[in-house]
């Protein structure tokens, strides 16, 4: 019951015995609110709970972070609220700390439409991994002592979240996948780990506008979806896709964070316009049949995960389920068909989350930067830095039959650095001009010296912070190579340098000492 109207009218036309106003605020303030976990809400689940079925007490906990303001104010009991307040694991010299960051973990049952808040911190920056454990093992036990049954934790793919898996053994290697562990208050049970779904599509979605995908079927690109949008948006009578609209194709920061535009993006709409308008744009006509696949898998795979009705609930055996474990065969392949293209695939914690990651010791040493380094990012560096990540492909136009500036990303913050990557691009290609094709001898041996670049320089500048970028105009367009990398310890406040290289003498490096001399 929503309105207060309605309650009135209830209460004083006798309809139901209900306390007055009065009453009600005299409970409420019985409910000390705060940061933390909070006895009284425990003590009255446990009396909730009583009177509830097995079936309806089991379920999972969720828990999702989101940026603050820095603020202070003061409550009804004339305390400062505003600092860093993590209950009884808040240390002591962050108790006078500024928050600017909030969690917020809760109790979804498995039946029933109601969820309950067991706790809410305030931090400063991101919990990390360490201190997220020790709050998650604290909600399990406090739930379960309260008689509901958690049996599984979800939350969404950022780093920190998957540290904190990797803290209980959760993680995915070509010998296979833990996703479940031991329940830590009965070990007759299991405790499962999810990855939030939307946030997985979003991340597929935000990589795919970026970049495209290498699939076993060609090239997927958005440039396929955004040519029959745009021709579908200038018809006078009816469209195929009147639901899609810029911000699913081209989104900007906020719009990203909205689950919605993902999900359209990968559904029957956008299939009916590529194969309505698939025949007015010739130059596509040859491409468009990856983008096709990957949006109609996608789109059948959010259909089986998004069910809202008993009647389309996962049942073992069911045809939902085998469409589910071959979408997993098809990410195996998937994988495979990017790595002899040289990239293509999904991001390495997106894969992480989806359940299947074969990333071996080669990939990992071309280029990849640990997420110590990122960590330790809190100053400026002293000199120019150079870093090298895998590059899409060696093909001197890209599957899709059209010539596009390669680039490739490392770091752990690959989202916001996302935000720079159009002004980043027509900076470097404004300093580099075209100077004609090269074989594929040329362009291995200008990789192998850039690599040489990078170690040297990453050494020597004892580089603090990994948000970089390499560029080069076309591939196998060699034009002057220029580097971009950030010095800030975020992106948004960042200062960015391009670094421009000899490449007659970038040819000639052959160790990391030599490679330091390549840059102009």
């Amino acid at each position: 019951m929503r309105s207060p109207k309605l309650y009135e009218h209830l209460r004083k036309q006798k309809i139901l015995v209900l306390p007055s106003r009065t009453c009600l605020q005299r409970y409420v303030r019985n409910f000390k609110s705060g940061f933390g976990f909070n006895d009284t809400v425990f003590k009255a689940l446990s009396a909730k709970t009583e009177s509830m079925d097995v079936c309806s007490r089991h379920g999972g906990i969720i828990f999702d972070e989101l940026k603050l303001s820095e603020q202070f104010g003061v409550n009804q009991a004339g305390f400062v609220e505003g600092f860093v307040d993590l209950g009884s694991f808040t240390a002591d010299e962050q108790r006078s700390t500024p928050a600017d960051h909030g969690m917020v973990m809760l109790f979804q049952p498995f039946q029933g439409d109601w969820t309950q808040i067991l706790g809410v911190f305030s931090s400063k920056g991101n919990i990390k991994a360490d201190m997220l454990s020790k709050l998650l093992l604290e909600a399990i036990f406090l739930a379960e002592k309260a008689g509901l049954f958690v049996d599984f934790v979800s939350c969404d793919g950022a780093t920190w979240n998957r540290s904190m898996w990797k803290s209980f053994g959760i993680g995915a290697h070509s010998g296979g996948i833990t996703c479940k562990v031991s329940h830590p208050v009965d070990s007759s049970r299991e405790l499962h780990f999810c990855s939030d779904f939307p946030h997985l599509v979003k991340c597929i979605r935000d990589t795919f506008v970026s970049t495209g995908f290498t699939t076993p079927d060609g090239r997927a690109c958005i440039e396929d979806i955004e040519v029959a949008w745009a021709k579908d948006n200038s018809s006078l009578t009816l469209k195929a896709m009147p639901h899609v609209t810029k911000a699913h194709i081209r989104p900007n920061s906020f719009e990203k964070m909205k689950v919605n535009l993902a999900f359209t993006l990968f559904s029957e709409e956008v299939l009916k316009g590529m194969f309505l308008y698939r025949s007015d744009v010739p130059e596509f006509s040859s491409s468009v049949s990856a983008t096709e696949q990957l949006v109609r898998r996608l789109s059948r795979l959010i259909s089986i995960m998004t069910s809202r009705c008993p009647k389309r609930g996962l049942r073992p055996s069911s045809q939902d389920v085998a469409e589910l474990e071959a979408f997993l065969v098809i990410l195996d392949a998937w994988e495979e068909a990017s790595k002899k293209c040289g990239g293509g695939f999904m991001r390495k914690g997106t894969a992480e989350g989806a359940g299947r990651r074969r990333m071996g010791d080669k990939e990992r040493r071309r280029g990849e930067v640990t997420g110590d380094m990122a960590r330790a990012a809190a100053r400026k560096t002293d000199g120019p830095v150079i870093a090298r990540s895998p590059s899409i492909g060696d093909e001197g136009t890209s599957p899709c039959g059209r010539r596009a500036p390669l680039m490739s990303t490392i770091g752990e913050d690959e989202t916001s650095f996302a935000m720079h990557t159009d002004w980043l691009i027509s900076e470097a290609c404004k300093s580099s001009p075209d100077e004609g094709q090269i074989d594929q001898r040329m362009a291995s041996t200008w990789r192998l010296g850039l690599s040489y670049v990078a170690s040297a320089s990453v050494r020597e500048a004892k580089i603090k912070h990994p948000y970089m970028m390499v560029f080069e105009r076309e591939p196998c367009v060699p034009a002057t190579p220029c580097v971009a990398f950030s010095g800030g310890e975020n992106i948004e406040e960042a200062d960015f340098l391009h670094v421009h290289l000899d490449r007659e003498k970038l040819f000639s490096v052959q160790n990391a000492e030599e490679g330091l001399a390549a840059i102009v």
